[in-house]
Order: C-alpha cells, then sequence, then structure tokens
C-alpha cells in the first residue's frame, strides 16, 4: 500500500528538510525509499520509490542532473538530496528539472542523519501496508462470507468504516487474450507478477486521487472496494484507474472493468460483488473489451442480475437457444451468431450481411432455417422480443452455474 509523498516527508518528522522543485508532484504515491548515489544504482528502482543521495557518485563523468533524470526514467517519486561536501547547492538545471516534470526534489543538510528519515518513513508505509492487510481480509469476509458478521463489522468500525454508508466494488480483469483454429476469442488469465503491478498501479493511482480505496486481488482479479460513495462516482474513479493501467498492456492483453450496484452498508457488499463479476463475465463473452460498465448502463440486464433462482435460466434457454445451439454443433454452422447478429441491427438483412461479410440471400436463408426449427414467425415482435432475450439468458447461464 503507497502513501502520499506529502504525507511520507511529514511523518519523517525533519523540520529542516525543504522542497526545491516539482511540488505539483506532491501528491505522487510512496512505496519505499532507496539510497541512489550513481545512475547504476538508479536502475535497480522498481517504481514509487523516494530516492535519496549524498551525492558522492557527482563527478565530471556524472553530473546531479544526470542521476535525477535516471531516477525519475525509473519512476521513483521523488529525489532527496543531502547538501554538503558532495553538493554544495542544487543547480538550477536541476530545479528547472524538477519543475518541468513534476518531479519533486528536496535538500536536507549535511548535519540531518538521513538513515533516521528513510527510517521514519519506511514506518509510515509499513504501517499503512498493514493496514490494507487488514482492511482487504475485513472486505473479504463482507464479500465471501456475509453470514459471518463477526469477520469484519468490529474490524471495519474500528478502522473508521461505517455501516451505513454507501459502498461500491468494482472489479477488474487483465487478460490474455488467444485464438483458437476457428478464429473464436478466448481469455486466460496473466502472469502473476504482472497482475502484482497493476494491482500496485491502482492503488497507486488511488493515492493520488486522495481517496481511500481498498485494493486487493482475488481469483486472478483485481477488486477495489470504494466507501461512502455511490456507483456513479465510483465509476469515474474506475475510469481513472483504467485509462492509467491501458498504455502498460501489451498487444494480447485486455482490460475489463465492472462496476457493481451500490450497497447500503458494508453488509451488503457481497450483492455489489456479484454484480461487478456478472458485468466482467458477460463483457468478455461479449468481447467488449477495454471497457468500464456500470450496472445502471446494462439495461435489461439488470433484472437478470438480479435473479436468484437461476434455475429459470435453464428453463428459458431450452425453450429459445438451445434447439439452435444443439443444430450449429451437429452441422458446424453458425445459425446462433446469424440470430445474434440479426437482432442487434433490429432485423436488417443488409446490416447482418454486411457484419458477417455474407451475401444477404444467405442471412435470409438462415433466418427461415432459425425460423423453421424454433417454429416462429421472426417478424412478430413479440418473437423477436423472446429470442434476444434468450440469447442474453443463453451467456448469463455459463456463468450463472
Amino acid at each position: 500500500m503507497s502513501v502520499v509523498l506529502k504525507e511520507a516527508i511529514r511523518q519523517a518528522g525533519c523540520a529542516d528538510i525543504k522542497l526545491v522543485a516539482g511540488k505539483n508532484g506532491l501528491t505522487n504515491a510512496v512505496e519505499w525509499v532507496h539510497m541512489v548515489d550513481t545512475t547504476e544504482i538508479a536502475d535497480f528502482l522498481s517504481g514509487g520509490e523516494i530516492a535519496f543521495t549524498t551525492g558522492i557518485g557527482v563527478s565530471e563523468k556524472m553530473s546531479l542532473l544526470a542521476l535525477v533524470d535516471r531516477v525519475y526514467k525509473n519512476h521513483a517519486s521523488a529525489m532527496v538530496v543531502n547538501i554538503g561536501p558532495y553538493v554544495a547547492e542544487i543547480p538550477q538545471e536541476v530545479i528547472d528539472f524538477g519543475n518541468a516534470h513534476d518531479f519533486p526534489v528536496f535538500e536536507v543538510p549535511w548535519s540531518v542523519h538521513m538513515a533516521d528519515m528513510m527510517r521514519m518513513i519506511c514506518f509510515t508505509i509499513t504501517q499503512s501496508q498493514q493496514r490494507a492487510m487488514q482492511l482487504s481480509a475485513a472486505f473479504r469476509y463482507a464479500i465471501f462470507t456475509p453470514k459471518q458478521e463477526e469477520l469484519y463489522v468490529s474490524a471495519l468500525m474500528q478502522k473508521g468504516y461505517f455501516a451505513e454508508w454507501n459502498y461500491v466494488v468494482v472489479m477488474m480483469d487483465i487478460c490474455d487474450r488467444l485464438e483458437n483454429e476457428k478464429e473464436e476469442i478466448f481469455y486466460v488469465s496473466i502472469l502473476k507478477d504482472r497482475l502484482e503491478r497493476f494491482t500496485q498501479k491502482a492503488a497507486r493511482v488511488m493515492v493520488q486521487e486522495k481517496h481511500d480505496v481498498v485494493v486487493f486481488t482475488e481469483n486472478d482479479r483485481i477488486l477495489m472496494v470504494f466507501s461512502d460513495m455511490k456507483e456513479e462516482k465510483a465509476a469515474e474513479f474506475a475510469e481513472t484507474v483504467k485509462e492509467q493501467i491501458v498504455p502498460l498492456l501489451k498487444n494480447t492483453e485486455s482490460i475489463f472493468v465492472g462496476v457493481g450496484s451500490t450497497a447500503a452498508g458494508f453488509r451488503r457488499l457481497s450483492k455489489s460483488y456479484q454484480i461487478a463479476r456478472k458485468i466482467v463475465d458477460l463483457s468478455k463473452m461479449e468481447n467488449e473489451e477495454d471497457t468500464t460498465r456500470t450496472y445502471a448502463s446494462m439495461g435489461v440486464n439488470r433484472l437478470l442480475f438480479n435473479i436468484e433462482n437461476t434455475d429459470c435460466f435453464e428453463e428459458y434457454y431450452q425453450d429459445t437457444i438451445r434447439p439452435l445451439d444443439e443444430y450449429d454443433a451437429l452441422n458446424n454452422s453458425n445459425l446462433v451468431e446469424v440470430l445474434d447478429c440479426y437482432m442487434k441491427h433490429n432485423g436488417s438483412v443488409q446490416d447482418t450481411a454486411e457484419e458477417l461479410f455474407v451475401h444477404r440471400n444467405t442471412v435470409n436463408y438462415k433466418i427461415k432455417k432459425i425460423e423453421a426449427l424454433l417454429n416462429v414467425d421472426i417478424t412478430k415482435f413479440s418473437v423477436r422480443n423472446e429470442l434476444a432475450l434468450g440469447l442474453l439468458v443463453a451467456k448469463l447461464r455459463k456463468f450463472s452455474k
């Protein structure tokens, strides 16, 4: 868990530390500290650190600007320079660099023991990490074992969370995108180290946004629990996180974001989580990549998401889409795909043909085949409604089991 830079510096308790550049970066997230006296050591930074230097490595071959530049490029959060025998003063070129890149540069006199500063900052970060772990555990219990209130109610209230607040669960699923021989797209989980990197990035963005969001992973997915907030605002924050993550994705990776319904109290978090999960699963089925979808935007899906007895899904599927699925499986055809496309284009044969790259006559033939198999007249409004719902139920039943 990160802490905000200015809070980390405040906790260090050093009255003599002075900000000389990059004040717009004081909201940067800090994850640890590192002693950096050469550009080679700077390459060991993993991002989010406050880099401290005595300047002992500064010479004609390596200027302080070169060191600051390398630290910045390795995604550190700030630089603290010890003013003394190695660096008499911070050059104007370093100040200009810090201001231009919103990269905070601090100076401290030689009399200040930087080891003490580093220790206090590490203590602050460790406390933040411990709190984050405790909150993650409590919210996990609230989401996955809501009836066992003794596992989370007291713990959350002790941490300042109120039972009557609004809560929202946001799920982010980052996947590798694969295709099989039939050019069908499917998704698999990314490697653990990349998932951890994206989780840390999400937490860092929320720290910079100055909002207390609990971020953790569950079943290879990132969960963010927003407190004292409704769905609309949580969606805005989720979109901000997604925009920061998308540039880091590989060409084969995709992100799906589902914003759950607003939960009135943390005892109802499980429902918000279930909604977020269903939105993500549906987005993957529909190949809606790199999108942020909210409960409010899901239309008729909202009714289906709230059906707890999902046995009715199977019954409705049997009466509508199953005969087409069985025919496709036996004959290596695509009647379900044609019907789905046809419905999406409000019954336009021309638009369906253009999207599927086939002739209008092919679409007409397959629509007639669908009508024959189901014994329906697809021109009737009521029939189209039933089949549209059947297509949706056919998707929902896959993750309701």
